[in-house]
């Protein structure tokens, strides 16, 4: 019975309650209203949803991959001797009538590249697992209609892959160097992964910013490990990834559709 009841209180504790934050008399909480747009759900299948992906989830495991490489390759573009001085200057625009100071600096060293990555791969996570579920089973993001073919065409070009590899010889395990077909491959998919983050980024928020599904992610985000919520100053590292990343690639964007266009 005792068994029992702890189990139930234990149960309770995890789904997301609205109360919470109107009791919460911490600002920053009321402020961010993650409580609110997480209501009802369980804390712990959220979290799960912002893990990443092992062997049971290859699709997923391939996106992670991609991101990385792409996030790679655009270091390597972003850069002045690349593109013009004045993309950079205007990616680091803050506000649309304040000219920027100083133009875009794409480096970063190793590990925060690890620490930014895994923000973002932990919101395309989400989404595509989100996306698997019943509408009332998770939170209540919105996608626009270019946003749900752009993660369409992200799952056709992965499983297109996949079933190229299934058709390959076994591969020597010695060897680590992709073939160059697999970087071919590689290359398309990253090439949709970005116009995917593109799409998503460019989502106009109008009367609940939680219809963004990057916005509705990092809620999720905010959740720790022992299911209370982080605080302003261990989440603000989140919105730091976020930002310097999607900069990095909307220039990315800007830069290969212009090699396109040649």
């Amino acid at each position: 019975m005792e068994e029992a009841l702890r189990k139930a209180e234990a149960e309770e504790r995890r789904v997301i309650k609205e109360a919470e934050e109107a009791r919460e008399p911490n600002p920053w909480l009321r402020r961010v209203g993650w409580a609110a747009h997480l209501a009802g759900l369980d804390r712990t299948e959220l979290r799960e949803w912002i893990e990443m992906p092992d062997e049971e989830e290859p699709e997923l495991e391939i996106l992670c991959k991609t991101f990385d490489w792409m996030i790679q390759d655009a270091q390597y573009v972003i850069v002045q001797e690349v593109v013009s001085q004045a993309a950079l200057f205007e990616a680091n625009r803050k506000e649309a009538n304040v000219e920027p100071q100083k133009p875009f600096n794409s480096w970063m060293d190793i590990t925060t590249v690890k620490s930014y990555t895994h923000v973002w791969k932990q919101l395309l996570c989400y989404m595509f697992r989100a996306e698997d579920e019943d509408i009332d089973k998770r939170p209540a993001y919105r996608l626009r209609g270019q946003q749900q073919i752009a993660i369409q065409e992200v799952r056709a070009v992965i499983r297109e892959f996949q079933a190229w590899k299934q058709d390959q010889p076994n591969e020597d395990p010695n060897e680590d160097d992709e073939s160059d077909e697999e970087i071919e491959f590689m290359e398309r998919i990253q090439r949709e992964v970005l116009r995917l983050c593109i799409e998503l980024l460019n989502h106009l928020l109008q009367d609940n910013e939680y219809q963004n599904v990057i916005i509705s992610g990092l809620a999720i985000i905010g959740i720790h490990d022992d299911d209370r919520w982080l605080d302003a100053e261990d989440y603000t590292p989140k919105y730091s990834a976020i930002i310097k990343l999607a900069r990095l690639m909307v220039v990315q964007e800007g830069y290969e559709r212009r090699q396109e266009a040649i």
